[in-house]
Order: C-alpha cells, then sequence, then structure tokens
C-alpha cells in the first residue's frame, strides 16, 4: 500500500508493520521511490476530469510504503530482496 501527501515530511516504509529506520536515505528505497517519481504523468479525477497531482509536483510529494510479505524474516538476503521485490 502506498499513500502520497503533502502533509508528510519524509519518505516512509514499514516491512511487516515495523518501521524501516533510515529508509528514506536508503540507496535501494530511494532508487524505487525516486524512479517511480519521475516516471509519475498527471494524476487525473476521473469524475471530473481535473489534474489533482501535476507531474511537476511529484518530485515534491513524499510517500509512505506498507509492504507485508510470508517469506521468512531474518532468512538473509533472501527476506530482504523479497520486502523490496514489492516496491517495484
Amino acid at each position: 500500500t502506498v499513500a502520497v501527501s503533502t502533509a508528510f515530511s519524509q519518505d516512509r516504509l514499514w516491512l511487516n508493520g515495523k518501521e524501516e529506520e533510515g529508509a528514506s536515505t536508503s540507496k535501494r528505497f530511494r532508487a524505487c521511490v525516486d524512479n517511480i517519481k519521475k516516471l509519475a504523468g498527471d494524476y487525473v479525477d476521473e469524475t471530473t476530469g481535473k489534474v489533482v497531482i501535476a507531474k511537476a509536483d511529484w518530485t515534491n510529494l513524499h510517500v509512505h510504503v506498507s509492504s507485508y510479505n510470508t517469506f521468512p524474516t531474518a532468512a538473509g538476503m533472501a527476506s530482504s530482496a523479497a520486502g523490496y521485490a514489492a516496491l517495484v
């Protein structure tokens, strides 16, 4: 699940209900979030047809990401990769 808001002060990540401290500066997390923001286009309200978020505004917004997986935790690199796989 991903939420976007002008009220958020930084990008944040929760894996299996636990916030990942330092995620906002993590190279892997930054690569995913920053590239998704670059690819994002205008977000248009389907009912009114009005642009809610303009393409140029995505870089100024912050996201909160919550990811859950059933891969065993603390199973080395595989569990870390499984948690981040939900981002891409």
